[in-house]
């Protein structure tokens, strides 16, 4: 199976007043860090209003920003557990999504 998304690990990075990126992070390239900007994640300006109170809340785009981070990590976990070889290979897919939900959820 061959994906066409950016391949994980995808990080997290918090910004002032609602605003955060979604980054996947590719290493060194010629000395220097790689950042690479997946998603931008932020609280609607002035005027971009929207149809809910929630779209103005720092805390619901932080957390919508968690949910993003870990779509590789749940989209790993997903296909191992439904084209896992074998029962083993199946428990560290459910490891691995357990511990991304604790991470979507602020818990880890």
């Amino acid at each position: 199976m061959t994906t066409k998304h950016t391949l994980g690990p995808w990080e997290l990075m918090l910004g002032n007043y609602g605003r955060n990126k979604v980054c996947a992070s590719y290493g060194c390239i010629n000395g220097l860090s790689a950042l690479f900007t997946i998603a931008d994640v932020r609280v609607p300006g002035d005027s971009e209003r929207g149809y809910t109170d929630d779209a103005f809340n720092p805390e619901v785009a932080a957390a919508n920003a968690r949910l993003i981070v870990e779509a590789p990590t749940l989209y790993e976990a997903l296909t191992g557990l439904i084209y896992g070889a074998d029962e083993t290979t199946k428990e560290r897919a459910r490891a691995r999504a357990i511990s991304a939900i604790a991470r979507v959820e602020g818990q880890q």
